[in-house]
Formats: structure tokens, C-alpha cells, sequence
């Protein structure tokens, strides 16, 4: 009976333990198991990537890499690139993070959050969020801009969006930009604090139903059209 416990509890640690990425294999590719410790993350663990001062590159391959939450820390940069898609249910990164590959935010989990000032998240690919009603991107209350930069196409088209940015000791703003077209339910810019948070929607032909703003602004292009 003591082994079935104990078996029983090893099963729900493996469950709530987050994949770490260790570079022990060859240090680059997310398909090799040795670069996990041996094995690769499942589709609803939570990822953890340390980059320390330097500059990473990670290379998905062509296959679409689920997981639960991905967390990136350290004081580099990291980038995630591929054909394949990154699945996960939360961005959250202290380094400035470029996402070279498309992007699916999951049911369930819809925070983008930049954990560290004068950081950039920067997304070049497609990103979706199929089926959310909500998604939130966040920033740390910080002494320094931080940026969310979409370089392509954002598609959540049953989804509120909240901008949420950092509120007291903050007192530098924060970003989002879009670049290329949004398809949204509702688009709602939030700020606290000091200063102020500002999305701007760059591409013309977006597909939003509705705006709104509380200390901050949305900001639309010249040729932009809501």
C-alpha cells in the first residue's frame, strides 16, 4: 500500500513540476530530449528557459511545441524560432524575447506579461487565440519602457483584449504595438500609476468591435481605419 502512495504521489509532482531547459544535449534544438534533462515537455507542463547574460537561440524544427506556461528569466535575450507553432497558455519573459515562429495562445491561460524593464517581447509571426474570451498582456510595475511589438497578423475574434500595464514605481510607459491586421471582439487599454499605457494598431483594415481606454490611450495610425 506504501508503494501505490508513493507511486500515487510521484504521478502529481511529475504533474505540477515545470520542463527546464538544461542545454545539455546540443544546446539549441527544443526536439532534443537531453537539452530537457532527458525529456521532452508535455503538452500541459509548464516550460522554464534560463538564459543567463548572453544571447540564446532555440530552434522549435517543424513541429508545433505545446505546453502549459512558458516563463523565460535571466538578463540576454532569447529566440524561439521555426517552422512549427509555440502552443502555450502564458508568456511571461524578463529578457527581451523574439518569437520567430506563429504563435497559438490557449484556452485557458491568456497572459502575455514582460516581467522586467526596458524589455521587448516581439512576436514576427501570425498569432491566434482561437476561442478565448479574454486575453490580458501585462507589465511589471518598473523604472523603464517596456514593449509588446506584433509584426504580423493578431486573430482572437471572440476575445476581449486588455492592455493592463504597470501601476505604482512606475515611471517610464509601456507599449503595445500592432503591426499588421487585428481581429477582435473588444480592444480596452489600461493604465495606473505614473505614466500612462499606450496600444497602437499601425495596419489599416482592422476587424474591432469595440474600443475603450482608462488612463492611456489607444493610438491609431494615419491610414488606420476601425
Amino acid at each position: 500500500m506504501k508503494r501505490i502512495f508513493a507511486y500515487v504521489a510521484a504521478l502529481v509532482c511529475a504533474c505540477v513540476e515545470a520542463a527546464t531547459w538544461t542545454g545539455g544535449g546540443d544546446g539549441s534544438s527544443w526536439g532534443d530530449p537531453a537539452n530537457w534533462g532527458g525529456m521532452l515537455p508535455t503538452a500541459t507542463e509548464d516550460v522554464a528557459i534560463a538564459t543567463g547574460t548572453g544571447e540564446k537561440t532555440i530552434n522549435l524544427g517543424g513541429t508545433d511545441r505545446e505546453m502549459g506556461a512558458l516563463t523565460v528569466t535571466g538578463a540576454g535575450k532569447l529566440t524561439l524560432s521555426g517552422a512549427g507553432a509555440l502552443v502555450a497558455q502564458r508568456i511571461s519573459s524578463s529578457v527581451n524575447l523574439d518569437v520567430d515562429a506563429p504563435v497559438t495562445l490557449k484556452t485557458g491561460g491568456n497572459v502575455v506579461h514582460v516581467a522586467a524593464a526596458n524589455r521587448t517581447i516581439e512576436f514576427r509571426k501570425p498569432v491566434a487565440a482561437l476561442g478565448q474570451k479574454h486575453i490580458q498582456f501585462t507589465s511589471e510595475n518598473s523604472n523603464g519602457p517596456m514593449y509588446v511589438n506584433f509584426r504580423d497578423v493578431f486573430t482572437a475574434p471572440q476575445a476581449t483584449m486588455l492592455m493592463q500595464f504597470g501601476s505604482t514605481g512606475s515611471t517610464e510607459s509601456t507599449s503595445v504595438h500592432f503591426y499588421g491586421k487585428v481581429t477582435l471582439a473588444k480592444l480596452s487599454c489600461c493604465s495606473s500609476g505614473y505614466r500612462s499605457g499606450w496600444c497602437y494598431l499601425h495596419a489599416s483594415g482592422n476587424a474591432i468591435a469595440a474600443t475603450g481606454v482608462c488612463y492611456g490611450g489607444i493610438v491609431l495610425a494615419a491610414e488606420n481605419a476601425l
